[in-house]
Order: structure tokens, then sequence, then C-alpha cells
């Protein structure tokens, strides 16, 4: 197999490790370096189409992962300390370069930018950001987290809501595949009630709550089940 057909984009603050790694690995790759964000997001922009891997600072990455771990529980016990974690997430990406868990630093900080600082269209482009940053470094262990914050919050303040339907259905599908029901449990939630809030057909809404109510049932998330249901009565009561 042909290993320089794609490059690999290194990001790294340090110039030895920058020179390390391209001397351990040209051989065998095609090696590009970059050692700040700003250099790092241009390489990936000019050569978006050749990059096949992305690779940071090692420490970096276990920042970012312990970030995103905690900003979550953050949230429920204090306000600031939910922001603080959200911009260190993109404090350390703008100054290091892009990270897995990137993509949900751009994202919780579009529900900041939307929420209380009431910044709507940048809020936006940071949640698209986030949902762009999935898709082109495939991160399909991102997407039901990612699409369902940004869609349950983000996006109707500037998009119509009818086109958050197809991501949070993709949320769902992929949240079941990969054993995050939780999360995929609120991606189907959110769809049923987007569906029914946008103006789609009843008896369209009907058939999917019915559908994703049964999916529900197999994947033992009970606790979620009542919303969809008060809601399929709410239907049920119109259609008849």
């Amino acid at each position: 197999y042909n290993y320089k057909a794609f490059a690999v984009l290194y990001v790294d603050d340090e110039e030895m490790s920058l020179s390390s790694f391209t001397l351990a690995y040209e051989d065998e790759f095609r090696i590009l370096t970059a050692s700040n964000a700003k250099e790092g997001l241009r390489l990936l922009e000019q050569h978006k189409d050749e990059i096949g891997l992305l690779m940071t600072d090692q420490r970096i990455l276990a920042a970012m992962r312990l970030a995103m771990m905690v900003a979550i529980p953050c949230s429920a016990v204090s306000g600031n300390q939910f922001v603080s974690v959200t911009t260190t997430m993109v404090r350390l990406t703008l100054d290091h370069g892009l990270a897995p868990a990137s993509a949900f630093g751009f994202v919780l900080y579009s529900n900041i930018l939307c929420g209380p600082m009431k910044q709507h269209p940048l809020g936006y482009r940071f949640g698209k950001l986030a949902m762009d940053l999935v898709e082109k470094l495939d991160l399909p262990d991102m997407y039901p987290i990612v699409a369902l914050s940004f869609e349950s919050s983000v996006r109707h303040w500037v998009d119509h809501q009818s086109n958050s339907l197809a991501p949070l259905l993709e949320g769902y599908r992929l949240g079941t595949s990969q054993g995050d029901f939780g999360t995929a449990t609120l991606c189907a939630v959110n769809h049923c009630t987007q569906m029914l809030q946008s103006g789609r057909p009843l008896d369209q809404v009907l058939a999917t709550m019915i559908e994703i109510l049964a999916g529900l049932e197999r994947i033992k998330q009970a606790g979620h089940l009542i919303t969809i249901r008060i809601e399929r009565a709410a239907v049920d009561a119109l259609v008849r």
C-alpha cells in the first residue's frame, strides 16, 4: 500500500518535536508540520483533499479529553465553571491546533454565544464549524453529542428548524450503533419534538414517533419514553 498517497499533518509548538516526528516517519509517510494553530489551519485548508491524519501535541490531546469529560458535569454545578472549561478548550485549540475534542469545545462555545451572550450569528458559525470538523476529520463517535448540542440549541436561531431533523436522526442512529444510548435517546426525543414544531404532516410525525418509541424500548431507555408518549398523545388527538 502506498502510505504517501495521503499526508499526515502534525501540529506542535515545539520545533524539536516537529523535527523528530518528521525524521522518524518521512520515509514511510508524507509529513506536513505546523508550529501553531494558524499555520495548521492554513495547511488543512490548502491540502484538505490530501490529509489523511491530523496529529497534535499529546499533552494537549490529554488536556482536551479531560476538559471534554468535565464540561457537562460542570454545566450542572456552576455556569462559571462551564464557561471556563469551554473557553479553555477553544483557547487550547487556537493555540495548539485541532484535536478530536475541538469540535465539542466549539459546539459548547456556540451554546454560550447563542445563550447568555445573545450573539446568535457568531454562535451559529461556531456550531457549524463543529459539525464540519466532525465530518471532515471523520469522527463518528463525536457526531451524536455535537449534533445534539448544535441542532437542539443553536441552529434554530439562524436557520429553519426543519434542517435539524436529519442530523438529529443520524445522531440517534450513530449513538445507538456505538452504544451511546443516552445521547442517542436525546437526539431521538429532540427529533420528534422538532418534527412536530416544524410543521411536518401529522401522519408522518406519528409514524416516526411510533418507530422511535419501539427503538427506545429495545435499548431500555424508559426514562425518556414519557416525553415522546405525551407528544404522541397530542398528535393522536389532532389526527382524530
